[in-house]
C-alpha cells in the first residue's frame, strides 16, 4: 500500500486531501511544460498589437504583444487617461481610488496631478 500511495499524486479541494485523477494529472504535466518552455523560449517572433480581453467582448483596456512561440504574453500597454498618450504597463502610474479613480492609468505625475485638480481634490 505504501509504494502505491507514495507513487500518486495529491491535490487539495475544499480543505480534504483527495487522489489526483488522471485529468489533473496531465494538466499539471503540461502547465510545467508550459512553464518550462516559456522560461527557455528567447521570444524572437513577436506579434504585433491585439486588443486584450477577459471575457469575449469586455477589453482589458491594455494592448499586448505576445510570443508566437510559447504565447506569453511580451509587452502590455494602454493610454494615458488624460493626455491619451500610449504608455507601457511598466512605466505607467494607476489611480489611487482616493484623489483619482481606481482603473485609471497616467503617463507621468503631470497628468496624474492636473487630474486630481480638475477633480477638485
Amino acid at each position: 500500500m505504501d509504494n502505491v500511495s507514495s507513487n500518486m499524486g495529491f491535490s487539495k479541494r475544499k480543505g480534504a486531501r483527495i487522489i489526483m485523477n488522471d485529468f489533473e494529472k496531465l494538466q499539471e504535466e503540461f502547465n510545467d511544460k508550459i512553464n518550462k518552455l516559456r522560461e527557455t523560449c528567447p521570444h524572437t517572433f513577436v506579434s504585433e498589437w491585439i486588443e486584450e480581453y477577459w471575457a469575449i467582448g469586455h477589453s482589458t483596456g491594455y494592448m499586448i504583444r505576445t510570443c508566437n512561440n510559447c504565447c506569453k504574453i511580451i509587452d502590455r500597454k494602454t493610454s494615458c487617461w488624460r493626455c491619451h498618450k500610449e504608455v507601457l504597463e511598466k512605466d505607467h502610474l494607476d489611480g489611487d481610488g482616493i484623489k483619482t479613480p481606481l482603473g485609471t492609468w497616467y503617463c507621468s505625475e503631470k497628468c496624474k496631478k492636473e487630474d486630481e485638480k480638475t477633480m477638485g481634490l
